[in-house]
């Protein structure tokens, strides 16, 4: 059962990226604040490539700083009880190859989705200063990250975030195998809204052997600066749990916001 549970975590996580980086390139194509993405615009997930050294990206000019991001995830996840571990981009860009890893293991069904997996982050984190908070609850499959990217300007955001969504359109519904075990992964379009912003969200289950995994992730854009919040429980995608991502990725922009203004 552990090593069930463990496959399901790292195939739902993969599949939990697609539909997170569809949604984080929903913005780029410009939606209007409070929409959602189109049903599928499942935006893969971290890049499958083979990863090659990172040189640290040098400090990304007119946005907020990576020092400044970290200052405001640090002040949420106090405030808001998250309890979580805090990445700047230096730590991430450790995560990213292992993360390219785990792409390159995954069976998918229908095969064409595969391609879905084949996006390279490498350059949105170059392009941006950025942070996340990666929180769990012990004794739970619960879990949530919450990032905050500060890019340069819209050109930047649009030029890191580009995709073709016609690519992923008809992976809303896709089955990943990893380590063996079988993941059904289906999504669906999320109604948000986070005051201030543009915001979109998705929601997804991921099934496999009988258990159930409910992950809904929203985005919320204002200016060039995006933050972004992917929360796992089995009550996910209730009315409830939706509002609370809003709030804190509300409160998440305001904490980023109080800090001084981009150069």
């Amino acid at each position: 059962m552990n090593m069930l549970r463990l496959g399901i975590r790292h195939a739902s996580a993969a599949a939990a990226l697609v539909f997170l980086l569809a949604a984080c390139a929903a913005p780029t194509s410009g939606g209007s604040a409070g929409s959602s993405p189109s049903p599928a615009v499942t935006r893969a997930p971290i890049e499958l490539q083979t990863p090659t050294p990172t040189a640290t990206p040098t400090p990304t000019p007119g946005a907020y700083s990576a020092q400044q991001i970290a200052t405001a995830l640090t002040e949420i996840n106090s405030q808001e009880g998250l309890n979580g571990q805090i990445l700047d981009r230096d730590q991430i860009l450790q995560v990213l190859p292992r993360t390219q890893q785990l792409m390159k293991q995954l069976d998918v069904v229908p095969a064409s989705c595969a391609d879905v997996f084949h996006l390279d982050l490498s350059k949105a984190v170059s392009e941006a200063n950025m942070g996340m908070v990666v929180s769990t609850q012990p004794g739970t499959v619960n879990s949530l990250s919450l990032g905050a990217l500060s890019f340069r300007s819209l050109a930047a955001m649009k030029s890191a975030l580009n995709f073709d969504p016609a690519a992923v359109a008809q992976c809303s519904e896709m089955t990943v195998t990893v380590s063996g075990i079988a993941v059904h992964a289906s999504a669906r379009p999320l109604a948000v809204t986070v005051p201030g912003s543009t915001a979109y969200g998705s929601a997804a289950v991921l099934d496999a052997s009988g258990l159930s995994q409910h992950t809904v992730t929203i985005v919320a854009v204002k200016g060039s600066t995006e933050v972004v919040a992917t929360y796992s429980a089995p009550d996910a995608d209730s009315a409830a749990s939706v509002k609370r991502v809003e709030d804190l990725l509300g409160s998440t922009l305001a904490a980023v916001e109080a800090q001084t203004a981009p150069v």
